[in-house]
């Protein structure tokens, strides 16, 4: 049998497996010292689970901050989308020329009546419109045709599956934004909580050669281009399925080879 030793109140060391009590000075109040050992390694355990709470509350406070600062990011990404109001093409953007055109009748006027009427000539990837700066400070688009100030439709998206199933959008000329909030997107599909808010992709019809083009957005949701993932920008063709969040929209072209806004057949 093996020696358990223990420890009285006097001091002395004896075997608690031999004797009952102390054989020195008779105490029989003593303290295994295992039990010494054993309270020991307790306090060590209790150490080692504080220590671990510990860290995993600074990894929970961690992650707490990184979702505030994705949180803000996201708001301010959103607050800069409603501000951005002229000229939202990306793939192709305006080239302003130098020439300012004045009628004779401004010459009498003040330097922010003038300012008003200026007119600066657009050229667009071989799309000529003009920009016209209005009382608000604010730029508006028109078509180049003399007759009209409408800026022609060029295509639709059509929704066959989701929360807007039946709805059509209008597609224009340069980039079309589509997302979810109405005051930063072209085309707003509000009704399905899963297309990001502000631009989840980007549809571009580039006039010189007649061609749209489909690319994801600034956000961090995935889009589909008939079935396959969109990683890149990839060229449209009439009839495409692009399906995000949860909906899924079929492409239908007006202006191609076949009909165009500015040649003689369009006219």
């Amino acid at each position: 049998m093996k020696m358990l030793y223990a420890k009285c109140d006097n001091g002395h060391f004896f075997d608690a497996n031999r004797d009952e009590k102390c054989p020195k000075c008779g105490s029989n109040v003593y303290t295994l010292l295992g039990e010494k050992k054993q309270k020991k390694n307790s306090n060590r355990e209790d150490a080692k689970e504080k220590k671990e709470e510990e860290k995993l509350r600074r990894l929970g406070e961690k992650k707490e901050k990184k979702k505030d600062k994705e949180r803000i990011e996201d708001n301010m990404a959103t607050d800069q989308a409603e501000e951005y109001i002229s000229f939202p093409e990306q793939s192709f953007p305006p080239v302003i020329s130098n020439e300012s055109a004045v009628t004779n009748e401004c010459r009498g006027d003040t330097d922010t009546q003038q300012a008003n009427r200026k007119q600066s000539v657009v050229k667009l990837q071989g799309y000529t419109g003009i920009a016209q700066e209005n009382e608000d400070n604010k730029t508006i688009r028109f078509w180049d045709k003399e007759d009209t100030q409408i800026e022609p439709v060029v295509g639709w998206l059509v929704c066959i599956k989701g929360a807007e199933a039946g709805s059509s959008y209008t597609l224009k000329t340069g980039a079309n934004r589509v997302g979810r909030l109405e005051t930063v997107n072209d085309v707003v599909l509000a009704g399905d909580e899963r297309v990001s808010r502000s631009e989840h992709i980007v549809i571009t019809f580039e006039p010189k050669h007649c061609k749209f083009y489909i690319q994801l957005g600034t956000g961090r949701s995935l889009a589909y281009l008939n079935g396959a993932l969109l990683c890149d920008s990839a060229e449209l063709n009439e009839r495409d399925r692009i399906e995000l969040g949860g909906s899924t929209l079929v492409f239908v072209p007006l202006c191609g080879s076949s009909f165009d806004w500015n040649t003689s057949t369009g006219a």
